[in-house]
């Protein structure tokens, strides 16, 4: 082939010769889906090039069948000298983080034109232009990547199929896709492809990278037979918009009205909030959502190693940790960070999530008056404080106890149709010399409890009172108002992230008035 031939090239573009390993002796690599004999369960096209995915099921395992647009052998040809074409032409339309479509097509159909086949690809303009952004992109694993209902994506080794976590069939821990790269160098490649693109390098001298990809999605990946037995990489995507409290109460039932004006009004009034769960179980989005929550004209600080928090307040600081990657630098740490941060005076000081000595500059922050909410990898809130104490001195663990207010659990829990949901299963407040549940979930009746804030005898939402200067009148009037508030949002239709933080700016500037009006 001579595009092999012609990929030690110093062209500028050289980048893009990553789209050989979808090439073999009959051309560019397509995926088909063959349904038969599978029991197919659900069916969707991915904008905006109509990419077929299936979603099946054989023998109990579940599968995501993805079907590309067919290429004959002519088409086949053009494309593969058109992406030849793109390699040697000087360009804008691409970067590292940005595909200019505009542009691209433009350039595409110069090309076309000069190899005498511009009547060919004007015909069928859509599906040359999706391989070509596929192979400037992600190649393979270009339709699950741009597939809204895919949360992560896998590989353990060259052979096994790549597998993907399907938001709407969570009945199945894992769909198995009909991607195979079938060699270890085309892992290899694919793998450099994604840390070009999140700015990193990989290769057996550095075989173990974590970075984020331009979209925002984040990529773990092992390089080569140094640490396992392969290649390989894990991709954990984040929705370009983040869901919001209306998506999380309404269509997702993670928790009820009551529980979101719960924590609302805990976090206003900044006292010490944790969110536990395990792995994959919502606490950054919970907490994002959360956030959005808050007044829009205060002042909000996060720290993370993998930005994933996306706030639509216009005094918002984000940092992230970096680790040292090239001779003489140094590690910026959770501990830097958080230390850092309090120079800066934020009313909230949000951290991702806590795991080690950053926990004492927290704690000091929350101590001196700063809102202080974060997550935590864990089961309950006896697992959060147990583990949280070995890591301060007797001093610091007591004023730990001391200042944490609320801790919230969630978890993914099976449904009876098997699929799997995220609940705030419990949340717990602090009433001194233990914690008492002020919310939960109860399994058999499939609900939160309780449903009147006049049944909650909160000590953490009278203190929240007291520091918000509200007389308790005011207290369960503001309470009324904000489930009002949510529910006649939800009624509208409002949940996008935008809209939703508009709405947000509108009530703080009205006080909630304007809801008794409506009311009214």
């Amino acid at each position: 082939m001579a595009l092999i031939g012609k990929k030690r090239s110093n062209n500028k573009f050289e980048e893009l010769s990553y789209y050989l390993q979808s090439f073999d002796e009959s051309g560019l690599i397509t995926l088909r889906a063959n349904t038969e004999n599978y029991n197919v369960i659900d069916q969707y096209t991915i904008p905006p090039y109509d990419v077929e995915i299936y979603i099946a099921e054989k023998d109990g395992i579940g599968y995501y069948l993805i079907n590309e647009p067919l290429l004959d052998q002519r088409e086949n040809r053009i494309l593969m000298a058109i992406l030849d074409g793109l390699i040697y032409s000087p360009s804008n339309a691409v970067s590292n983080k940005n595909i200019d479509l505009s542009k691209l097509q433009d350039e595409v159909l110069k090309i076309a034109a000069k190899l005498g086949v511009i009547g060919d690809v004007k015909r069928n303009l859509r599906k040359f232009m999706y391989y070509i952004t596929r192979e400037i992109k992600y190649s393979v694993i270009q339709p699950p990547m741009s597939d809204p209902y895919i949360e992560e994506i896998e590989l353990v080794s060259p052979n096994t199929p790549v597998s993907v976590v399907h938001s709407r069939h969570s009945e199945w821990p894992r769909l198995e896709t009909n991607i195979v790269l079938g060699s270890e160098l085309k892992v290899r490649r694919l793998i450099e492809r994604l840390a070009s693109l999140g700015g990193r390098s990989v290769s057996t001298a550095i075989p173990l990278q974590d970075f984020m990809l331009p979209e925002g999605h984040r990529v773990a990946v092992s390089y080569g037979e140094e640490i396992s037995r392969g290649t390989t990489f894990n991709i954990r995507k984040f929705p370009e918009k983040p869901l919001t409290i209306i998506d999380l109460i309404y269509n997702y039932g993670t928790l009820s009205e009551l529980m979101a004006v719960y924590l609302w009004i805990i976090a206003e009034a900044k006292l010490f909030t944790f969110l536990v769960g395990p792995t994959g179980s919502g606490k950054t989005t919970a907490l994002n959502a959360l956030l959005m929550l808050l007044n829009p004209l205060a002042k909000y600080l996060t720290i993370e190693d993998t930005p994933e928090l996306k706030l639509p307040h216009k005094y918002w600081i984000q940092f992230y940790t970096r680790p040292s990657t090239y001779e003489g630098g140094k590690d910026i740490s959770f501990y830097d960070l958080v230390r850092l941060s309090l120079r800066y005076r934020p009313d909230y000081i949000i951290v991702g999530e806590v795991r080690g000595k950053e926990i004492e500059w927290l704690v000091q922050a929350v101590a001196s008056g700063h809102g202080g909410l974060t997550t935590f990898h864990g089961s309950n809130h006896v697992d959060l404080i147990t583990r949280i104490s070995g890591l301060l001195g007797p001093e610091m663990s007591l004023q730990f106890k001391q200042l944490i207010s609320v801790v919230a659990t969630i978890k993914r829990i099976e449904s009876d149709n098997k699929k799997m949901n995220r609940k705030i299963v419990s949340i717990v407040e602090n009433i001194g010399d233990e914690f008492k549940e002020v919310f939960r979930y109860d399994y058999d009746r499939k609900d939160f409890f309780p449903h009147d804030i006049k049944e909650i005898n909160s000590v953490q939402l009278e203190r929240a009172r007291e520091l918000l200067g509200w007389s308790k009148e005011r207290l369960y009037t503001e309470v009324k108002n904000r489930v009002l508030l949510l529910r006649g949002l939800a009624e509208k239709g409002i949940k996008d992230y935008e809209d939703l933080a508009k709405e947000l700016v509108k009530y703080y500037t009205s006080n909630g008035d304007s809801i008794e009006r409506e009311k009214a």
